[in-house]
C-alpha cells in the first residue's frame, strides 16, 4: 500500500530542509493509517550541540513534545523526515537505521540535496533491522477527504464481509447439527 503525504506538509518537509542547508533537518510524521497528516519539524539537537552538521539528533524533550502532539490531534507519530544536504541519493546510512531503529519508528523520509537544485525525496519503511523502500504519494489538499471517505468505505466493506463470513460459518454449524 502507498503512504500518502499531503501536498502542503511535503512542501513543507522539502522548504525545512533547504533553509537548514548546510547543516541536517529533521522532524516526526503523524498520521493514521497509511496517511501522513501532520509533520512536526524538531530542531537539530546536534547542530544546536556544536557537533557535525552533517547529523541530525533529538531531544528527548523533543520526542515527547511530537508525540503529545499528535495524540492530542487523534494521530500516531509515524516516522521521521530528515534531510542529507549533502547526498545526491536519498538512502539511509547505518546511523539513520540505527536512529529509527531505536525510536522503534516506521517511516522514514530522506531528503536529498547535494546542490539545492535538484531536490530528492525517498521513503523507507522499517521491515526489523532493514529499511524498505516504499512508494510515496504526494496528493492536493482538498483530496484528504475523499482520500479519508474512501477508506472509511473501504473499512466498512471489510467489517461487513467479516461479518458476513461469521454468519456464514453459525449457519453451516446450524445445519452440521454443531
Amino acid at each position: 500500500m502507498d503512504i500518502i503525504i499531503i501536498q502542503r506538509h511535503f512542501d513543507r518537509i522539502v522548504q525545512h530542509a533547504k533553509e537548514s542547508y548546510p547543516a541536517e533537518a529533521g522532524g516526526f510524521l503523524g498520521g493514521i493509517g497509511n496517511l501522513i497528516l501532520g509533520i512536526f519539524p524538531v530542531p537539530n539537537f546536534a547542530f544546536l550541540s556544536f557537533e557535525e552538521k552533517q547529523q541530525f539528533g533529538v531531544s528527548e524533550n523533543d520526542n515527547f513534545r511530537a508525540a503529545q502532539f499528535f495524540e492530542e490531534y487523534k494521530m500516531k507519530v509515524l516516522g521521521f523526515y530528515h534531510s542529507h544536504p549533502s547526498s545526491h541519493i536519498p538512502i539511509p546510512s547505518k546511523q539513520d537505521i540505527k536512529a529509527q531503529s531505536t525510536r522503534k519508528l516506521g517511516l522514514m523520509m530522506i531528503v536529498s540535496l547535494a546542490d539545492l537544485q535538484g531536490t530528492m525525496v525517498t521513503l523507507f519503511e522499517m521491515q526489523g533491522q532493514m529499511p524498505a523502500k516504499r512508494v510515496l504519494k504526494v496528493i492536493k489538499d482538498d483530496g484528504v477527504n475523499k482520500y479519508l471517505m474512501e477508506l472509511d468505505i473501504e473499512k466498512a466493506k471489510q467489517k461487513y464481509l467479516g461479518e458476513m463470513k461469521r454468519l456464514d460459518d453459525r449457519v453451516e454449524q446450524i445445519l452440521k447439527g454443531k
